[in-house]
């Protein structure tokens, strides 16, 4: 956008031939340009080597980069912050309608599955079911990133957003096992599956549309927004659960209390809703008109998934697993753990983990905040990771002996950790990939790593404490926490650079490539 600034002309035609990603010997005419009151338009005239047939491109000159999809917008600042506000907000209720289910897991069990199992049989299956979901992230992450990458950004996170709020109102309204027996839970599985789909793609594309809206100094601390308000919608599911726990009677809320919360969670359609009228589309940054009209003859996954992307997305796989899993673990199931495995249990459990649920955005906006301040990410990671390696086992032995100060203290240090690397690890991850892939690889990248080592997390601690004790999730964390290190040592070096003051990959600008040893095809 500085380049753009400067109103003579022909700075703009200097700026404009640099970045055509053309050998400069192909270019061998100048721009012609009239008085710009006169003429608003810029032509530019390019011919090839060979001879070939003179193409003509044609800018608006209205000291706007070319890419800067503001056309039509009389104030393109102002609608960026309201959609990107719009984002988070559907954020918010989306994550709200993901996680509530995850709150209301010992009910869901009592409904849906057979009465009167042993131990903790039907909370497991219940929490299976809620992993279930995380099978088919990876998917919806694909389609929807696809639609990301090719349609634009708005579309993608339409659709994400629709495709949670119907599910989520229907779970609602789905029969009890007493009432129509296994077919009542085949249904709870269908519609988790459509939930696991649309969120499976809408995180990551709220943090790409917002991050690429923004300064990119400040990606660390946009991501993080969207995260942090991503905590305040699973607060609200946490909030929602112990409200109706302490007003209702076991029997009101096996019958229809449970109902509610996902009822209410119809209104994360709202969001999408004034996205579709209101906002406009947005495609890769460096996506043209032309380009966006020929999106359907590109193969964005072949793209995504070809030799030279693959390291970064097995880098970015190992890395996303330790949020997935650590996250779940403590704001999840860790409120489980305190209510019904710890003797004694935990007090007023649901209240601590509420309380500092609503605290986590505050903390995931301190991570990106550092994040961008500290500028290294990858340093800040590596810390991150080695603290919650060993920090985990330990704090979940002091959590099982029922002290609830201790509780809510080892939960809070376990949230700052979880923000630090967050707060790197957004900007990290979105700036691995060039942006004609990017909403498809960061999407599928992280989906994946949620789906096997996140969705399952519950269910997978849950079934450690029962063979073994309170320890054992922890050191699941430990072995996760570990991996995530591995991912960022064999991240991508060679085929791209890395910023010596960030961490961040640098593409490399297609103005410094030699030339003379890249063919066009290769250089476009």
């Amino acid at each position: 956008k500085e380049q753009w600034k400067e109103p003579h002309p022909k700075n703009q035609q200097l700026s404009q031939a640099k970045s055509i990603p053309l050998n400069q010997s192909i270019i061998n005419q100048m721009f012609n340009y009239d008085d710009q009151e006169t003429a608003p338009n810029l032509v530019v005239d390019i011919k090839k080597d060979d001879g070939g047939d003179e193409q003509n491109l044609t800018q608006n000159n209205n000291n706007n980069p070319p890419n800067d999809y503001s056309d039509g917008i009389q104030n393109p600042e102002e609608h960026d912050m309201k959609a990107s506000i719009a984002a988070v907000l559907g954020n918010v209720l989306e994550w709200y309608d993901f996680a509530i289910f995850g709150y209301l897991s010992d009910i869901i069990g009592e409904v849906f599955f057979p009465p009167n199992q042993e131990g903790n049989r039907a909370l497991i299956q219940s929490f299976a079911v809620f992993g279930a979901a995380f099978l088919v992230r990876p998917i919806g992450s694909i389609m929807i990133g696809i639609i990301g990458d090719t349609v634009g950004r708005k579309s993608a996170l339409e659709t994400s957003i629709f495709f949670m709020a119907i599910p989520t109102f229907a779970l609602g309204c789905l029969p009890s096992f007493a009432s129509v027996g296994w077919f009542s839970t085949l249904l709870l599985i269908i519609v988790r599956i459509l939930q696991g789909f649309s969120v499976g793609g809408q995180l990551m594309s709220s943090v790409v549309f917002t991050m690429e809206r923004n300064d990119r100094s400040k990606w660390g601390r946009w991501g993080a927004s969207v995260f942090a308000f991503s905590s305040i919608g699973i607060a609200l599911g946490s909030l929602f659960s112990y409200v109706i726990r302490e007003t209702l009677n076991d029997e009101q809320l096996r019958v229809w209390g449970w109902r509610i919360p996902f009822w209410f969670g119809a209104l994360g359609a709202l969001p999408g809703l004034y996205l579709k009228l209101h906002a406009r589309e947005s495609g890769p940054p460096g996506s043209d008109d032309d380009q966006q009209q020929q999106s359907g003859e590109r193969n964005v996954l072949k793209e995504s998934f070809s030799k030279s992307n693959c390291r970064a997305l097995i880098s970015c796989i190992l890395i996303c697993a330790l949020p997935a899993a650590a996250y779940y673990t403590v704001f999840v199931w860790l409120v489980m753990f305190m209510e019904k495995m710890v003797d004694p249990p935990v007090p007023h459990a649901f209240a601590i983990n509420a309380g500092l649920t609503f605290f986590g955005p505050f903390l995931s906006y301190g991570g990106g905040f550092a994040a961008d301040f500290h500028g290294n990410y990858v340093n800040l990671m590596y810390f991150s990771a080695v603290n919650l390696a060993w920090s985990f086992p330990v704090l979940l032995h002091f959590v099982g002996k029922g002290d609830p100060f201790v509780a809510a203290s080892s939960q809070a240090f376990l949230g700052i950790l979880l923000a630090l690397w967050t707060g790197a690890m957004l900007p990290w991850i979105v700036a691995s990939f060039p942006p004609s892939v990017r909403l498809t690889s960061v999407s599928f990248a992280y989906n994946l790593s949620t789906g096997i080592f996140g969705g399952f997390s519950p269910a997978i601690a849950t079934a450690l404490v029962d063979r073994y004790d309170s320890t054992a999730p922890g050191l699941f964390v430990t072995v996760l926490a570990v991996l995530a290190m591995l991912g960022l040592y064999i991240a991508p070096k060679s085929e791209t650079e890395r910023s010596k003051d960030t961490g961040d990959i640098q593409f490399a600008d297609v103005n410094q490539l030699d030339h003379s040893e890249q063919s066009e095809h290769e250089m476009t």
